[in-house]
Order: C-alpha cells, then sequence, then structure tokens
C-alpha cells in the first residue's frame, strides 16, 4: 500500500511540474535591425525581441512571435489577437487611448545634419530644392 501511495505523489508532482506555462502571442515588425530581424535560419532576432524574452523567462512564461506589419500591431493588441506589441512605438496620445505602453526603454532622438560652411539652416535646408539631394540618396541606396 505505502509502494502504491508513492507512485500516485510522485506521479501529481511530476503532473504538477508539466502544466503547460502561459503563452503569451508578441506581435513585432520585423525588419527593423537591430530592434527586430531575421537570421539566416529564419529566427527572429534583435533587442526588443531579446527583451521580450528576457521578462518572459524571468516573468515565467513562454512567448510566440509573430511577425506582423506595423501598422497592424496595436489593432492585433487591441482585438486580443495578440497580447504584446513589441515594435519601436512613439507613444502617442492617440496610441495611449487604446493601448496600455511600458515605461519607454529606449528614446531616439532625430536630427538633421548640414556643414558648417554650407550656407544652410534647418528652414533652408528642407525649404529649398531637394531634387540634387534626393538622386544622390537614390544613387547612394542604389535605387
Amino acid at each position: 500500500m505505502k509502494k502504491c501511495v508513492a507512485v500516485v505523489v510522485v506521479g501529481l508532482l511530476l503532473g504538477l511540474g508539466a502544466v503547460a506555462q502561459e503563452v503569451y502571442i508578441v506581435a513585432s515588425d520585423i525588419p527593423w535591425a537591430p530592434f527586430e530581424m531575421v537570421n539566416e535560419a529564419g529566427e527572429f532576432l534583435g533587442f526588443d525581441l531579446d527583451l521580450m524574452r528576457a521578462i518572459a523567462h524571468v516573468a515565467g512564461f513562454q512567448i510566440e512571435i509573430k511577425n506582423i506589419a506595423f501598422d497592424a500591431i496595436i489593432e492585433n493588441v487591441r482585438t486580443g489577437r495578440a497580447d504584446i506589441g513589441a515594435s519601436g512605438f512613439t507613444i502617442t496620445a492617440e496610441r495611449d487611448r487604446v493601448v496600455d505602453f511600458s515605461i519607454p526603454y529606449f528614446l531616439s532622438n532625430q536630427a538633421v545634419l548640414v556643414r558648417k560652411d554650407s550656407g544652410l539652416n534647418i528652414v533652408t535646408a528642407l525649404a529649398g530644392d531637394l531634387t540634387g539631394y534626393i538622386q544622390c540618396m537614390k544613387a547612394e541606396l542604389g535605387l
């Protein structure tokens, strides 16, 4: 009888350990290295996704990452098709009305640079004829 009880107790303990962890769907627009990217093996990597994996590990849940167009991420979270959106969001009042944001973990400042001796400033640089600049950038990018 004691042997039978021990087997049942061990079976119950093993069964409790085998209970599936909660799995959260993480929606991300993948092609924005170094934050989200795909390696040659098809694995989703990058700062945002590695951060999600670390949070999941510490909090004790699993994640499944889905590559979703950026414009559809918030709608997927809002409607429950995804649990988390992780993809370089700018927090705006409009977005904040429909989803809850984390505390920002990366701040991106943007700037325009002009040579000191160019005679340009931000207003004149952006107000002038940009045709030559656009052609130069297209050539630089191979477009």
